[in-house]
C-alpha cells in the first residue's frame, strides 16, 4: 500500500510538472509572438512615419534652429535697431542681408512648421496616439505660430486688434504658409531659395506683409511691441522638440526680461512690458497646453 500511494504520488507529481511546464512554454511562447507582433508594429509606424514625413522633420529643425539663431542676433546687438539692420528700403533688392535673412528665415520656419503638421494630421489617429512626441510636437509648432497674432494678447493696446500692425493676423500666417506648401509641392518636396527670393524681390504679398513687420515699420511703441513678439517667439521655439517626448520646457524668465527691457529703450512711452509679458506667455502656454 506504501509503494502504491508513492508511485501515485509521483504521478501526480509528474502530471503536475508536466502541465506546469506546458503553461509555461505556452506563456512565454505568448509573450515571445507579443513581443515580436510588438516590435514589427513598431517597425511598420516608424516606416509610416518616416513615408510620410520624409525630410521635412530635418528641414524643420534646421529651421527652428537658423530663426532661433536670428532672434538672438537681434536681441544681442543693439545695432540691429539702432544702426538699421532691420530697416526697409524702397526697393526689396536693396534690403540689407539682415532684414532679408530674417524675413527668409520666419518664412522657411512657417512653412516647414505647416508642411510637418500636415503630415502629421495624415497619419493614421492610431499612430497619432502611438507617439506622444509628435502630438508634443504639434502642439509646439502651434504655440509658436500663435504667440505672433492675437490669441496673446501683450498689451492692452492691443486689444483693438483689427487696426494693430503689432500681430501678424492669421490669414497673414495661412498665406505664408500656402506659398511655402505651394513650393513644397511643385519642387520635389523641397523648398528652394530662387522660390522666396522671387516673391520677395517682386515685393508681392504675403512676403510683403511679413518684410513689413520684421522691419518694424510702425509708430511709437508699436515697433517695441514686435519686438516682444519676437521675443516670445523665442521662447516657444524652445519648446518644440523633434524626435524625443520628453516634458516641455520652461521659459527663460531672465532672457525674456532681459529682450523685454532691450525692446522698451526704443517706445517713446514707458510700456511695462518686462514687467507685464513672462506672466502672460506662460498663462497663454499653460492654457493652451490644458486645452
Amino acid at each position: 500500500m506504501p509503494v502504491t500511494s508513492a508511485s501515485t504520488g509521483d504521478l501526480i507529481l509528474s502530471f503536475g510538472a508536466g502541465i506546469a511546464a506546458t503553461l509555461i512554454g505556452v506563456v512565454s511562447k505568448y509573450f515571445m509572438d507579443y513581443r515580436f507582433e510588438r516590435r514589427r508594429l513598431q517597425l511598420q509606424e516608424r516606416t509610416a512615419v518616416s513615408d510620410v514625413m520624409g525630410n521635412s522633420l530635418g528641414q524643420l529643425r534646421q529651421s527652428v534652429r537658423r530663426l532661433h539663431d536670428r532672434l538672438d542676433s537681434v536681441f544681442r546687438d543693439p545695432r540691429a535697431v539702432a544702426d538699421g539692420w532691420l530697416d526697409a528700403k524702397p526697393s526689396p533688392a536693396d534690403d540689407g542681408y539682415f532684414l532679408k535673412s530674417f524675413v527668409l528665415r520666419l518664412f522657411a520656419f512657417l512653412s516647414w512648421a505647416t508642411i510637418v503638421q500636415w503630415a502629421i494630421d495624415a497619419l493614421p489617429p492610431e499612430t497619432v496616439r502611438e507617439r506622444p512626441d509628435l502630438r508634443t510636437l504639434y502642439d509646439g509648432l502651434d504655440h509658436a505660430k500663435n504667440c505672433l497674432t492675437n490669441s496673446l494678447i501683450i498689451d492692452e493696446s492691443e486689444s483693438y486688434t483689427d487696426r494693430q500692425v503689432t500681430l501678424l493676423f492669421v490669414d497673414v500666417l495661412d498665406d505664408v504658409a500656402d506659398l511655402g506648401l505651394r513650393a513644397y509641392q511643385r519642387n520635389d518636396k523641397t523648398i528652394p531659395r530662387s522660390e522666396f527670393d522671387t516673391e520677395y524681390l517682386m515685393d508681392r504679398e504675403p512676403l510683403r506683409h511679413l518684410r513689413r513687420w520684421l522691419a518694424l515699420t510702425g509708430k511709437g511703441s508699436q515697433r517695441a511691441m514686435i519686438l516682444a513678439r519676437l521675443a516670445c517667439l523665442r521662447e516657444c521655439l524652445e519648446f518644440i522638440r523633434i524626435g524625443t517626448a520628453v516634458e516641455r520646457p520652461q521659459i527663460d524668465r531672465q532672457r525674456l526680461t532681459d529682450a523685454l527691457h532691450y525692446a522698451e529703450r526704443i517706445s517713446p512711452a514707458p510700456l511695462n512690458l518686462s514687467a507685464r509679458v513672462p506672466g502672460k506667455l506662460e498663462a497663454f502656454l499653460h492654457d493652451n497646453r490644458n486645452s
